[in-house]
């Protein structure tokens, strides 16, 4: 009898941890990408110097205005307004607008267009430090609904890394771009079997994540609180470009004119042309 009895409790602890299992199956593979992505923003943060590339390389930069609460705008680099960015307006579609910078530090202000007797004014003055000889992504984000409120339009700028390397196939990636809104995790296709990025904070992007097929869902969550119910939640995702796309998250839950948005922007960077 006590043979039969530690059987039947073996089998039922065994059916408890499967059960345990089939609520959590993502656990082991989240924790695997969560190093992985940790990793992106930390390349982000201090990118890896590359001894072979001269510290004034020209970089490929592409401008993405998620700035939710302002129009068009103009930028200027060292005092110097850039021609493909004097009139940069929302992004609607595409990968963004291309322009080469040199390397190293680089004060990037970001100015109102004028309209009727009102003169342009500095919304954004920011130094950024544009690593040599590579791609990166410059995003503009706007102010969190709270500085909104008062009048306290603090934009800012981030650039993450945009070099894709040796990628193959169909992959995507997440930048935060949401100020006022903590680090987050997005779990992109059914629960089952999901594709996790993980604990992505605002200016950063996670690493690229390759995708068997184009999911049909998603769920944006706290990368704080876990168990809180999601912040965006999507189950016919709409794939609004081919390939591999960056999606990035911008608005706030709370801002009724600018919710919580996952913007879909297309395309990897161009390949680098030959000097003649």
């Amino acid at each position: 009898m006590q043979v039969g009895f530690w059987r039947l409790g073996g089998a039922v602890i065994c059916a408890a941890l499967v059960l345990w299992g089939c609520g959590e199956p993502e656990s082991d593979d989240k924790g695997a990408k969560e190093a992985q992505d940790t990793k992106a923003q930390e390349d982000d943060a201090e990118p890896p110097e590359e001894a072979s590339v001269p510290s004034d390389a020209p970089a490929q930069i592409r401008v993405v205005h998620a700035m939710r609460s302002h129009d068009a705008v103009s930028v200027s680099v060292d005092g110097e307004p850039v021609e493909a960015l004097e009139t940069l307006k929302p992004w609607r579609e595409g990968p963004g607008v291309y322009v080469t910078l040199t390397g190293g530090e680089r004060l990037l202000e970001v100015w109102s267009k004028p309209v009727g007797d009102v003169e342009p004014e500095v919304l954004l003055s920011q130094k950024l430090r544009v690593r040599p000889g590579t791609e990166q992504l410059l995003v503009l984000v706007g102010a969190p609904p709270e500085a909104q409120k008062q009048k306290r339009r603090k934009l800012s700028a981030h650039l993450v890394r945009d070099d894709q390397g040796a990628r193959q196939g169909v992959a995507a990636r997440v930048v935060h771009g949401a100020p006022g809104v903590g680090p987050v995790d997005l779990m992109l296709g059914p629960r089952s079997k999901p594709v996790w990025f993980v604990n992505v904070s605002l200016g950063h992007g996670s690493a690229w994540r390759p995708l068997e097929a184009p999911a049909q869902r998603l769920e944006v969550l706290s990368g704080i609180d876990g168990s809180a119910a999601p912040l965006l939640l999507d189950e016919e995702v709409v794939w609004a470009t081919e390939g591999s796309p960056t999606f990035l998250l911008t608005g706030h839950p709370d801002d009724r004119r600018h919710p919580l948005t996952l913007w879909q922007i297309a395309g990897a960077p161009p390949a680098k042309k030959e000097e003649p």
